[in-house]
């Protein structure tokens, strides 16, 4: 009896401890969730006082350029629109266009073939472009 009683109360101080053990790490986890909110609360506060800023700044170049802030973003869209269009343009202008087709047109119009270093620029060139290119469509 007295063993068995033992041995309960031994099981019960095992569950007891593994209970603590799980307590002590929900508090911990507790604790870096609040640092977190702390942290996300402050990263907020700060965009928001940015976002705040910006309208103001806006505000007053409208009115100092007596423009109305609707028009104005109209026109940065238009233009960016636009940029966006020449880069798409001079992409697919690169991939589609071969270094042998450049040889060809610029060695009947100035009799010469691109030389190696013409080559490597024109590779550059277009891997940073697709390098950029990735780079855009991970924001």
């Amino acid at each position: 009896m007295k063993i068995k009683e033992h041995n309960r109360n031994q099981k019960r101080m095992y569950r007891i401890h593994k209970q603590e053990e799980k307590i002590q790490e929900l508090e911990l986890l507790v604790g870096k969730l609040k640092q977190e909110n702390k942290r996300l609360k402050e990263q907020l506060l700060v965009t928001q006082t940015n976002e705040e800023t910006f309208r103001l700044e806006m505000k007053d170049i409208t009115q100092t350029l007596g423009l109305d802030e609707d028009t104005l973003f109209d026109d940065v869209k238009v233009y960016v629109r636009s940029l966006k269009d020449n880069w798409n343009e001079l992409k697919e202008y690169i991939d589609k266009t071969k270094i042998k087709e450049f040889e060809k047109s610029y060695g009947k119009r100035y009799s010469k073939t691109f030389n190696q270093a013409e080559i490597i620029v024109c590779n550059m060139i277009l891997n940073k472009m697709q390098e950029l290119q990735g780079s855009d469509s991970n924001e």
